[in-house]
């Protein structure tokens, strides 16, 4: 469970004040959508009004609940605090460069299980905007995919983040195309990129 301020969130602090408790939950059954109950009880010796959300794991791998989508929205914005922190310093490292926007965090994507392996193509090449505060958007395919690849694609080409191209130390918006690289299925049967993309 990660607990934390209620205005974190939504941009009213800057301060997380996290916590995180534990509970074992024993073994669930893969495969099978299973209710849990977890039992937790938190004091804010600080008198603040805290928030928490559930986080579940198996052997590291977060598992996905109807909460998924909040927490990603939790640890993105520390993300994009760490992110600002880090524009602002490469501004003034480089005040008069001409560099090509550069990649620091990416990740593949990923897919529901409802996506066969066999039907992702082993090379996808995708064409994005970085903008001048190094963040990702407009995210296309060339090739013509199923609905839920190209989601995960977008999803997660979307979530990088750059340093932007600068010219004479200004950022500017520049157009990126690369390459992603995936293997065909593992030998147990799982779907997964085999690497994170190569750099531009």
């Amino acid at each position: 469970m990660v607990y934390f301020d209620e205005g974190y969130p939504g941009g009213r602090t800057d301060v997380s004040s996290a916590t995180f408790a534990f509970q074992r939950i024993g073994d669930l059954p893969a495969g099978v959508e299973t209710k849990v109950t977890a039992v937790f009880h938190y004091v804010d010796l600080h008198g603040r009004w805290m928030v928490y959300l559930p986080l579940y794991f198996s052997h590291g791998a977060e598992i996905r609940t109807n909460h998924a989508n909040d927490t990603a929205r939790l640890f993105r914005r520390g993300e994009m605090l760490r992110h600002g922190k880090l524009i602002e310093a490469y501004f003034q490292e480089n005040p008069r460069s001409t560099l090509r926007a550069t990649p620091y965090l990416r990740f593949p994507p990923i897919f529901p299980g409802s996506v066969d392996p066999a039907t992702i193509p082993s090379g996808l090449k995708v064409d994005f905007t970085v903008g001048a505060d190094g963040t990702v958007e407009d995210a296309t395919l060339t090739d013509k995919v199923q609905p839920e690849i190209l989601a995960g694609v977008q999803r997660a080409v979307q979530g990088w983040l750059y340093f932007p191209k600068l010219e004479s130390g200004q950022p500017v918006r520049s157009r990126v195309s690369m390459e992603l690289d995936f293997q065909g299925p593992p030998p147990n049967g799982g779907g997964a990129p085999a690497k994170p993309p190569a750099a531009p």
